[in-house]
């Protein structure tokens, strides 16, 4: 059996198993004959430790721990512990007096160092001091005045080391005086008459401060005049809801905003697709526009399979486009709450390019001026031709106005479009398509949800 089996087993035995390693315990137990030995011994013997009789302790038990305790412990020595020493036991102390004895053994080599260190510290003193010739003579002279001025000293080797009694008394000596003192006694030592050289000593004066320009002023100067400031004029993108399109305001505004650029794409936020291409129809068809429906891209809007499409037009200028938008604000007004939200135009990018050149399956030039700025700088006028000319091309904008087309196709996602060459709604829209007008814009209605 191994450790961990063992630790296994006796856990089992003391009942502290958890519910993995139970699981173990019990295939330990079914698969080996000797874990089912063990453990029945070890559970045998606990239960005879757990079955045997409590036993009583005697009364005196805390009284006998106690004093054999105090017998085992050395009293510290004091000079009160005298009179407790002798209301001890006989055995306490006999041991309190073995501790004394054995301390004081080990001070005597501590007493002995200190013996000759004040042996040997007096004897110096009195070398040095007691028989040192004449300066220990004078020392202990009474009747002699003190050496603490040149007066005072008596003998010529105490005038050379005491200062003279005018001069002034001896402050910390400073680098330069010590190096003057050393140069002083370098000459006597060596009985020159070269004086020692003057050392002088150098101040650094600070600089003094900055005079001011204006001590009226107690803040920083005034820096250079700044330049003329460059004004940028920045575009913002129109974004306005659909419903303010009943004001005349924003009608212009849009008009406005589609004459800055050669094509647009326009988004417009709905929260019911099905219900909005049909509102768009409606609109367009009030306006002259007749919207050619792709049918597989219908047949997924009806099964919500779409979440945008596209229509693309090019036979309508801004203020036809902004008429557009108020009959569309008027139809969308007609139901409580309205479908659609806001209306976003922005110039055509490469991307959208790009997009639109895959749902229709050729490039519609967004970029490419109309055929009838092609011609000469200076057309013929119509008073030029025959009276029947002059009369056909007048007569020409009377009368029913042409009916302007348009397709409806799918945008997003963009693996749900249908492919060009299949759609007959598409082939006929380009049939119809001819050569785009002067004043007209080419524009992507993008009919969207408002959540992306």
């Amino acid at each position: 059996m191994s450790d961990n089996l063992l630790a296994l087993i006796t856990t089992a035995v003391d009942g502290e198993l958890s519910a993995v390693d139970r699981l173990r315990f019990d295939h330990l137990l079914d698969s080996s004959a000797e874990a089912r030995s063990i453990y029945d011994k070890l559970k045998a013997d606990s239960d005879r430790l757990r079955n045997l009789p409590h036993a009583v302790p005697p009364r005196n038990l805390h009284q006998r721990v106690m004093a054999q305790i105090a017998a085992v412990t050395p009293i510290p020595v004091t000079p009160f512990s005298r009179p407790i020493i002798q209301s001890l036991p006989v055995e306490t102390s006999e041991r309190v007096n073995d501790l004394k004895s054995s301390r004081s053994k080990r001070l005597v080599p501590i007493a002995i160092a200190a013996s000759l260190l004040f042996a040997i510290t007096g004897s110096s003193f009195w070398f040095f001091n007691g028989s040192g010739g004449k300066a220990g003579t004078v020392a202990h002279n009474s009747k002699r005045q003190s050496h603490t001025s040149q007066s005072g000293a008596g003998e010529s080797e105490w005038a050379k080391w005491l200062p003279a009694d005018n001069s002034s008394r001896p402050v910390a000596p400073t680098p330069n005086a010590i190096s003057r003192a050393d140069t002083r006694n370098d000459t006597n030592n060596t009985q020159s008459s070269v004086t020692p050289p003057v050392v002088v000593e150098t101040i650094t004066v600070a600089p003094s401060p900055r005079p001011a320009r204006n001590p009226n002023i107690y803040a920083a100067e005034p820096r250079p005049d700044i330049g003329p400031l460059d004004l940028v004029r920045i575009r913002v993108p129109f974004l306005k809801p659909l419903a303010d399109f009943d004001h005349e305001e924003t009608r212009q505004q849009f008009v406005e905003e589609l004459g800055r650029d050669p094509a647009f794409r326009i988004d417009v936020f709905t929260r019911h697709l099905p219900k909005s291409v049909d509102w768009f129809r409606n609109a367009a068809k009030v306006s002259n526009v007749n919207v050619a429906v792709d049918a597989a891209t219908l047949d997924r809007v009806s099964k919500s399979q779409v979440s945008a499409v596209v229509v693309y037009i090019e036979a309508m200028t801004p203020s036809e486009l902004a008429d557009l938008f108020a009959k569309l604000c008027a139809e969308d007004a007609k139901i409580t709450p309205r479908i659609f939200d806001t209306v976003h135009a922005t110039p055509v990018v490469e991307d959208d390019q790009k997009a639109l050149r895959s749902i229709l399956g050729v490039d519609p030039g967004l970029f490419k001026r109309p055929a009838q700025e092609k011609g000469a700088e200076n057309p013929k006028p119509i008073s030029s031709g025959t009276v029947d000319q002059i009369v056909k091309s007048l007569s020409a904008g009377q009368g029913k106005e042409t009916e302007k087309s348009a397709i409806l196709m799918t945008w997003t996602p963009s693996m749900g479009r249908t492919i060009p060459s299949s759609s007959v709604e598409l082939k006929q829209f380009l049939l119809k398509r001819g050569e785009r007008k002067a004043n007209a814009l080419p524009v992507m209605i993008v009919i969207r949800h408002g959540n992306g």
